[in-house]
């Protein structure tokens, strides 16, 4: 690989967990995303273009905590010059540190010619991910990095499957003006012990969202999105509202629907775009007085790349 002096990426917007796959499944989605600029630098210096901004101190952000773990780790020289245009709205649940790590992640490798392959890429940029949560994690990370669906099916040693989703699957995230639960907040609410009933529904939910994916079966896809577990627990605590009538109006539309990561963003699945549909959650939105908005978009083969 050539080394090169500057190089202009894009990132897409990841959507994890979907239902049942909890803290394992993810999926990158071709809007929104974000697309930033990293050039070789004596000193570091890392600025953002648009309204939605990025953390850009050294120290104190994703950018910097992954360049100074490669940096450590291959010995490399000098520092980083970043320009920022974040398409994705920070703290949402649609990856937007997800984003700026595996765009890092990434710049470093083209950058400096270490010749890393995507699997090495999402090691990185799931540290990270850990910068911002706490400890690694990579269902966010893999499908930014990888692109398509993207099981992690073992952690130590890493160990991600890609799978490509259907051409004709389409998306409809809702994105409101409800403060992010913390990552600690939606973590304590969860249940350390579940019933054996409740193991068992989330067992056949994932098994067949696994299926239609592997099957490339859009109807099996969205007949796989449920959870008796974790959803319900964040969506008691008050961390998703006006969830339960988000799948109600889901079912209703023929569309699948989960909470797009920790949330607060939304997310439903299903064959085609239903205006209807869209009209009806945002009206339900209204109704409780919440602001919101609907972005429909599909899935992305692609991940973190060139431009």
């Amino acid at each position: 690989m050539l080394c090169m002096d500057s190089i202009s990426i894009r990132a897409p917007a990841t959507t994890a967990n979907l239902g049942a796959g909890f803290d394992v499944c993810g999926m990158a989605l071709s809007e929104p995303f974000d697309e930033f600029t990293f050039s070789k630098s004596d000193a570091w210096h890392a600025a953002n273009e648009t309204a939605f901004i990025a953390a850009t101190d050294e120290q104190k952000s994703v950018f910097g905590f992954v360049w100074n773990a490669m940096k450590q780790e291959f010995g490399l020289p000098g520092s980083l010059q970043i320009s920022a245009k974040k398409g994705i709205q920070p703290s949402a649940g649609m990856g937007s540190s997800a984003a700026e790590a595996s765009a890092t992640a990434f710049a470093v490798n083209e950058l400096f010619g270490l010749n890393l392959e995507r699997s090495e890429l999402v090691h990185w940029a799931g540290l990270g991910e850990g910068f911002t949560a706490g400890n690694p994690h990579y269902d966010n990370v893999a499908p930014c990095v990888l692109g398509g669906f993207t099981i992690t099916y073992n952690t130590n040693p890493l160990k991600v499957k890609r799978l490509d989703a259907p051409k004709d699957l389409v998306c409809m995230l809702v994105v409101s003006e409800v403060t992010k639960p913390s990552t600690a907040f939606a973590r304590s609410v969860l249940p350390e012990q579940v019933p054996r009933r409740d193991a068992l529904v989330n067992c056949q939910y994932l098994s067949r969202l696994l299926v239609g994916f592997y099957e490339n079966d859009v109807q099996t896809i969205v007949s796989g999105f449920g959870d008796a577990i974790v959803e319900p627990s964040r969506a008691r605590a008050g961390g998703l509202p006006n969830f339960l009538q988000f799948k109600k109006l889901g079912d209703q539309h023929g569309f699948g629907t989960a909470s797009s990561g920790a949330g607060p963003t939304l997310i439903a699945f299903g064959a085609e775009e239903s205006p209807a549909f869209s009209d009806a959650v945002l009206d339900s939105f209204s109704r409780k007085g919440i602001r919101a908005k609907t972005i429909w978009t599909k899935p992305s083969a692609l991940g973190v790349h060139a431009l």
